[in-house]
């Protein structure tokens, strides 16, 4: 889905408020405005998404935002409500109002205290100044109706660069954002993205503007490619001039300056404490080796609770962590708090680490040109290690040395092992002399999302068939796997996790017994079940009997079965091993056997075997898929490959009385 205008310090979507006045005079001349020609059949279109950005020569900064939107129809009502978000104590809602349109009057008109004021906090939050005012206006609006809102937050962000994401999940005849700079000021900025933006400058007031128009429509469509959620990026560095002294807000030349700042700035947060020297010494001493006493320690800081604890944002804005010993008597903190821990904890047994900096699952992609932290999202540690630890998540660096990067927030991500989201990302270490950025690997499918699942059949006399196998996830595969297991409070969930690991032919099937194993070191988790599905085989004339072996879900695989395509695809990871083993009943032969078939392409691979030996039956069956980007033109390419490894993936074995 493509994301509406995104600021680093400040996020604003759909904004909504209404109290008791007429519209002004620029929404009303919107709403006067003949609806634009169909595009698709689209639910609502984006007649203006005009933002102002303000900045005095101290950079404080003032973001004035007017947003307009035509419902086409009713189910366009889901545009009429909207979220603004602001933090606690640095930032101030000026202004808040909206109203809805109706004929060219204001049936709806609310600001203020209309809004709903809450926290914006993780789930479980302890401390959190994130904000948010959130109104709904979709229960009044109907098709035809013009929605539009006003909002003015004043701030102050330590980092003078902003990030912008433009576009929306409907048309947008105009999108733009503005910056108004003093005398002498200027921006450095990048763009990207699938649309082009059009930039303007008017020397005079020192404006400077990037406007998107796209009026086009696509609806939703499977694994949309990253890049493609957003139709571009604006990244805007504020530039002072030569020899000025009053600007507040941090600016950096170099990745090397934003490695000095943030060091600073976290200089006093790495204290130990006798307290956390006992614990890593009570975790550490059964440890055989360095990679053991790594392990453990991660798991611990692994498992401490994520909470998004803001406190204290006027003093780094979310860039400097808590104390080490805070977030250890806690036992709680957010990514950067966590990846701090580790590394003081990592220190305490001679190893080097690095709390590092990563762009996490967002559609952007770091701009190496525009060196600045708030291209960033999420923190994670950097370890030093030998030449004795060998993992896939180890990256051999001039300057550092062998860095084994490691994410402790994720909770079930295990060491060798890296969220997908931030596979191949760019990321920066937080250490003096940092001048550059490391991309962090991307694991191979079978490294980082594999499946190994074997099933053994047993036919009854009767037609039944009972199944017994195991599935085992490794690497991302695993997490998925474990992260299903642990969300089973009831008996029937279980049974319904299991189920979904069969195919549609085997949907109904009784099951038997089932149980989990799960290895935090290797990542290994597992699934064992047992089952029976009742009346399987197909009886046919002359005693044939037909068996299917394709009793595994495909439902990992995604199915592309648009006509057409509009925005590029990101294929997901996989690597899919899976065995079938038939114990031929007493009495019958092989009649017919799936014809072995072997597909290749960029997209990924496909290869199916069948083979018979002292009576058994054995059917290997392995999918891979790389994790590509397909641009549209492809598509018909990427289509024909699933088609073909559908067509070939319809097992089935026919079986005859024995002559």
């Amino acid at each position: 889905m493509r994301t509406a205008p995104l600021l680093a310090a400040i996020s604003f979507v759909l904004c909504s408020s209404l109290s008791g006045a007429s519209a002004p005079d620029w929404l009303q001349a919107l709403a006067k405005k003949a609806p634009p020609e169909e595009s698709g059949t689209p639910p609502a279109w984006v007649l203006l998404d005009e933002t102002t950005v303000s900045i005095n020569e101290s950079g404080d900064t003032i973001e004035h935002r007017r947003v307009a939107v035509r419902l086409r129809t009713n189910s366009g009502s889901e545009f009429a409500k909207g979220i603004v978000y602001y933090n606690g104590k640095s930032d101030r809602v000026q202004t808040n109002k909206a109203w809805l349109v109706r004929n060219g009057s204001a049936v709806k008109d609310k600001s203020g205290s209309d809004w709903l004021d809450t926290e914006n906090g993780t789930p479980g939050s302890i401390v959190d100044e994130s904000r948010k005012r959130s109104i709904n206006l979709a229960e009044f609006a109907v098709a035809g109706d013009v929605f539009g809102f006003e909002t003015q937050v004043k701030t102050a962000s330590p980092v003078a660069q902003l990030r912008w994401g433009f576009g929306w999940d409907i048309p947008v005849i105009e999108e733009c954002a503005q910056f108004d700079l003093p005398p002498g000021f200027s921006i450095d900025a990048s763009t990207q993205g699938a649309h082009p933006l059009v930039k303007s400058v008017n020397p005079a007031s020192n404006s400077w503007r990037w406007t998107l128009h796209d009026p086009s429509y696509t609806p939703d469509e499977p694994c949309i490619a990253p890049t493609a959620h957003t139709d571009a990026w604006l990244t805007a560095r504020i530039v002072p001039p030569a020899g000025h002294t009053k600007f507040k807000p941090a600016t950096f030349a170099s990745w090397s300056d934003v490695a000095h700042w943030t060091v600073a700035l976290n200089a006093t947060q790495q204290e130990t404490s006798p307290e956390i020297s006992a614990k890593v010494r009570e975790l550490t001493q059964n440890s055989p080796d360095t990679l053991g006493k790594i392990r453990a320690l991660c798991a611990y800081v692994q498992n401490l609770r994520y909470v998004a604890a803001n406190e204290g944002l006027k003093a780094g804005h979310g860039y400097q962590a808590r104390k080490a010993s805070l977030v250890f008597s806690r036992g709680f903190g957010d990514c950067k708090d966590k990846a701090n821990l580790l590394c003081v904890m990592l220190r305490e047994i001679g190893i080097t680490a690095y709390r590092a900096s990563a762009l996490a699952a967002s559609g952007f992609q770091v701009v190496e040109s525009c060196p600045s932290p708030t291209q960033f999202n999420h923190a994670i540690a950097a370890i030093v290690v030998d030449d004795s630890v060998q993992l896939p998540t180890v990256v051999p660096t001039e300057k550092w040395g062998r860095l084994l990067f490691f994410d402790p927030t994720d909770p079930y991500t295990v060491v060798g092992d890296l969220p997908e989201s931030i596979q191949g990302t760019k990321t920066h270490l937080m250490t003096e002399g940092s001048d550059s950025l490391i991309t962090l690997p991307t694991l191979s499918p079978r490294e980082g999302f594999a499946f190994q699942r074997k099933v053994r059949l047993a036919l009854t006399p009767d037609g039944d068939i009972q199944a017994s196998g195991t599935i085992t996830g490794l690497g991302q595969a695993g997490n998925a796997l474990r992260l299903g297991i642990k969300r089973v409070s009831q008996p029937s969930e279980m049974e319904a996790l299991v189920s979904r690991q069969l195919s549609d032919a085997f949907r109904g099937a009784t099951i038997n017994d089932k149980k989990t194993s799960d290895d935090l070191v290797s990542g290994r988790c597992e699934l064992s079940f047992d089952c029976t599905k009742k009346h399987y085989v197909q009886a046919l004339p002359g005693g044939v009997s037909v068996v299917k072996l394709d009793v595994l879900s495909r439902q990992m695989l995604p199915i592309f079965s648009e006509k057409v395509r509009y925005r590029p695809i990101e294929l997901p990871p996989l690597d899919l091993q899976d065995e079938v083993i038939l114990p031929l009943p007493e009495g019958q032969v092989i009649e017919e056997l799936p014809r072995n078939t072997r597909l290749e392409s960029p997209y990924g691979t496909y290869a199916l075997t069948c083979s018979t030996e002292a009576g058994v039956l054995t059917l290997h069956r392995t999918i891979t898929l790389n994790k590509v980007e397909v641009p549209v033109a492809d598509y018909a390419k990427l289509k024909k490959f699933f088609t073909d490894l559908a067509r070939a993936d319809r097992s089935s074995v026919l079986l005859k009385p024995k002559a």
